[in-house]
């Protein structure tokens, strides 16, 4: 039974995946085909703008994807799983997801969301990177910590 609920949810993915992909090619399709009606001296403003708009939307993308997967409504809503009571920033810190992480600090995931442990991300990525665990847990504590000064 927990088998075709896991294939369930796995389609299920697989069709918001796809749902995805095709409207970030249309929004693609219509970006450049905007940037094509443009005159020359306006294209290389346009271009750099269409190209950090584009950055913008593959983040988004990410996170939708990252949450979906996940089973989060949103970047500071909380869920009960294997681990306990769990945070989509929390997640992506153990995974040693350093680009995730940048995404959800960028989309005003909070820095100081509890898990079921006590531990907020970042004593999760100061714990992994005193144990040697993931090559990138250093690194993103020293994200964590420079977002959190920025506060």
């Amino acid at each position: 039974k927990e088998f075709e609920l896991m294939e369930k949810r796995a389609a299920k993915l697989a069709e918001y995946k796809i749902k995805l992909d095709e409207l970030h090619r249309t929004q693609s399709a219509k970006k450049l085909e905007e940037l094509s009606r443009l005159k020359t001296n306006e294209t290389v403003p346009a271009v750099w703008q269409a190209a950090r708009e584009a950055s913008k939307e593959d983040d988004s993308r990410k996170l939708e994807l990252f949450l979906l997967h996940h089973g989060f409504a949103g970047v500071n809503s909380g869920k009960l799983g294997l681990r306990g009571w769990q945070y989509p920033l929390h997640i992506a810190v153990l995974e040693g997801q350093e680009e995730l992480v940048r995404i959800l600090l960028s989309s005003g995931a909070k820095l100081s969301v509890i898990n079921s442990l006590g531990c907020t991300p970042l004593k999760v990525a100061h714990r992994l990177a005193a144990k040697g665990e993931g090559w990138s847990s250093e690194k993103i504590a020293s994200l964590l910590e420079a977002s959190s000064n920025a506060v």
